[in-house]
């Protein structure tokens, strides 16, 4: 009887189309907010979706299209009012680990991002003014070792990035790029832990980087790390926080 029960008020719900039933979202869309417009298709890889604004320039978004994680396109578009103004392939047909786009105060757009090919792999990079040009693209770095995890931040003209490599083990290195050349290659860590999901910000009082990541021991032990880059090189690793084995294998970023 209780079974019956309970089905009966499913159905009832169901069924009711005044009070159950789901509400359009454009009904509950914030006053002020304009009605959705499709710019463009892009592939199925949506965590790897970055958009940033430029104001009366425009809004900018790096996507990876396609279907195929090793025949991915990595496409900069520029939108303005509703409509896509320019679109760059910035990779063709690639095998996309991950990406970054940052922006400037002189409206020059910076965009980095790791490939994966038969040479092993690379951490590629490129700035240029949408309104004057086309991008040139730079390859700064290739290795045999797997990298992975990118991360960057953008100071003025400068980009500083952080990622994941696997040497005997996956360790935390950290780069600066300025005039389109990396100036600065530098280890972060250096044990015998898995260490990985680095993010990276500057400190605007001094300009130094920081670092933050998740790090595992062979105990499987979780915890969050900082470090910062002093003249004296960077400081030794300390504990802000405990994370977890499903941050690591989620995604999760610090």
């Amino acid at each position: 009887m209780r079974r019956r029960f309970q089905l009966t008020i499913l159905v009832v719900l169901l069924l009711s189309g005044s009070v159950f039933a789901a509400r359009d979202y454009i009904d509950v869309w914030p006053a002020g907010w304009s009605e959705v417009t499709q710019l463009f298709n892009t592939g199925i890889f949506t965590d790897r979706f970055l958009v940033t604004d430029m104001g009366p320039l425009g809004t900018i978004f790096l996507t990876e299209d396609g279907l195929y994680f090793k025949e991915l396109d990595l496409v900069l578009r520029v939108a303005k009012d509703g409509e896509v103004l320019r679109r760059i392939n910035l990779a063709a047909r690639r095998e996309l680990i991950s990406h970054r786009l940052g922006t400037d105060g002189e409206g020059n757009i910076y965009a980095v991002w790791i490939e994966k090919s038969a040479e092993g792999y690379s951490l590629n990079y490129t700035n240029f003014d949408p309104a004057k040009g086309d991008p040139e693209l730079t390859v700064l770095l290739v290795t045999d070792h797997t990298i992975r995890d990118l991360d960057a931040f953008q100071e003025d003209d400068i980009t500083h990035v952080v990622w994941s490599e696997w040497e005997e083990h996956l360790q935390i290195k950290y780069g600066k790029i300025e005039s389109g050349q990396l100036v600065t290659l530098a280890a972060v860590t250096d044990n015998t832990n898995v260490s990985v999901r680095p993010s990276v910000t500057v400190d605007h009082g001094g300009g130094r980087p920081a670092v933050a990541w998740v790090e595992s021991d062979a105990h499987q032990a979780v915890r969050i790390y900082f470090s910062k880059e002093t003249e004296a090189g960077w400081t030794p690793p300390l504990v802000i926080g405990s994370g977890s084995m499903s941050d690591i294998e989620q995604g999760g970023e610090v």
